[in-house]
């Protein structure tokens, strides 16, 4: 099987060139397969490929014959002298094609570094700012334990009171002065600044709003509250209300503060802690009765309970 002397792949149909004695297959020739059929049989066996052409120094002239007159070239001769031309010129064409997709990709690349340039920058511009936001950060932190603590500061006069079911009409400072009857501690219209029920946040548990007690003074809210806890016992019954459900008397906590109760309730038993109270508005842990008192302010104070 003939072997291309162009791409030098085998061919099993090719063209002869003349000069070189080489076999070219149509598309390396510069000719299609359809105008090599159509050339006589001496075209064929005078053709020459496009290097032996223009090698040649008489190029596609015909060799002389006995005549003075030169045989004018053919338009077969022409035909294939421009296929041949064409097919040279053909890689040029993908040259500037790729000289076109060369420029594209430059600016993109140059594009692509601009835009690299400006992260670093940026970047560069937060990594310096880095201290001055753990700064901002911290004094954030110092801000909202100041608002936490003024907030629960402004409650220090209220005490609440959980347990008593709702009803519509209720007299709220009757139900009051019959806690405070039970408990020993009797309170006067004098003493209450305001009594009222407001909502709580409990996941939707409990659709009861406890009263929330505002004293006039803070010493008759400690005094309360210290009288309902003495009184282990205080039920409905003892108010005159049907059943036995306990009703409880704690200081009035910020929902912070409420939320840090609770986890530190749950991490008490788990760690056996005995006692986790509330007084004057302040969490306090004690592992045993003979234990040293430790004060939970922030979720971070909760590694104390270990």
């Amino acid at each position: 099987m003939p072997v291309c002397g162009s791409c030098e792949e085998e061919v099993t149909d090719a063209i002869l060139c003349a000069v070189c004695d080489k076999y070219y297959d149509f598309g390396c020739a510069g000719i299609t397969e359809s105008k090599y059929r159509r050339l006589g049989e001496r075209k064929k066996r005078e053709w020459s490929c496009h290097t032996c052409n223009f090698n040649s120094p008489t190029d596609d002239v015909p060799p002389p014959s006995t005549s003075t007159t030169s045989t004018p070239p053919t338009l077969e001769m022409v035909m294939q002298r421009l296929d041949s031309l064409s097919l040279q010129l053909a890689p040029l064409k993908s040259l500037e094609v790729i000289k076109s997709d060369i420029s594209k990709l430059k600016t993109s690349t140059n594009n692509i570094a601009k835009r690299i340039d400006t992260l670093e920058a940026r970047v560069t511009k937060v990594e310096d700012t880095q201290p001055e936001t753990g700064l901002l950060k911290d004094k954030i932190l110092q801000l909202e334990s100041a608002l936490e603590l003024k907030d629960q500061w402004l409650r220090s006069n209220n005490c609440e009171i959980k347990g008593i079911p709702q009803k519509h009409g209720e007299n709220l400072y009757d139900l009051l002065s019959k806690v405070g009857e039970s408990i020993s501690y009797p309170v006067t219209k004098e003493k209450i600044n305001f009594i009222a029920r407001v909502p709580i946040r409990d996941g939707g548990k409990s659709t009861t709003k406890p009263i929330i007690v505002s004293f006039t003074n803070r010493y008759d809210k400690e005094n309360f509250v210290a009288a309902g806890r003495a009184k282990k016992d205080l039920n409905l019954s003892n108010i005159g209300l049907q059943g036995t459900s306990r009703i409880f008397i704690n200081d009035h906590l910020t929902a912070q503060q409420k939320h840090l109760l609770g986890s530190a309730k749950s991490l008490a038993k788990e760690k056996d802690f005995q006692y986790i109270w509330v007084n004057h508005g302040k969490i306090l842990a004690r592992r045993n009765a003979t234990s040293p008192v430790v004060q939970i302010k922030t979720h971070n104070d909760l590694a104390k309970i270990n």
